[in-house]
């Protein structure tokens, strides 16, 4: 789950209701304003404190299978370079010359 838009969707709805309240009732622009700044500063911080929360009670899936490969599972990429180690020869090259050479005997 993408947690990254919660504090702003949280802050974008109070924005708005904000606006729609204010405009209801026919208020100033500049105690309008005055709302609108005051709402996105309180809920900015407010929405920041809760995906912190969130984000360490509820932690990404991918951060949990890197922990995972920690405890010393192969992951693919492990699997492909030991592949690697197992095809070259002593002097470092592959055995792609070899594949080569095996071809034109036939």
């Amino acid at each position: 789950m993408k947690k990254k838009a919660i504090p702003l969707i949280i802050t974008l709805v109070a924005c708005l209701i904000t606006c729609i309240v204010s405009i209801i009732q026919r208020v100033e622009f500049s105690v309008f304003f005055i709302r609108f700044i005051v709402v996105l500063a309180i809920f900015g911080v407010f929405s920041i404190i809760i995906a912190v929360v969130i984000n360490m009670n509820f932690p990404d899936e991918e951060e949990n299978v890197d922990e995972d490969n920690k405890d010393g599972e192969k992951t693919s990429d492990d699997n492909n370079d030991a592949n690697e180690n197992v095809n070259s020869t002593e002097d470092g090259d592959t055995d792609e010359n070899d594949e080569f050479e095996d071809e034109e005997d036939y």
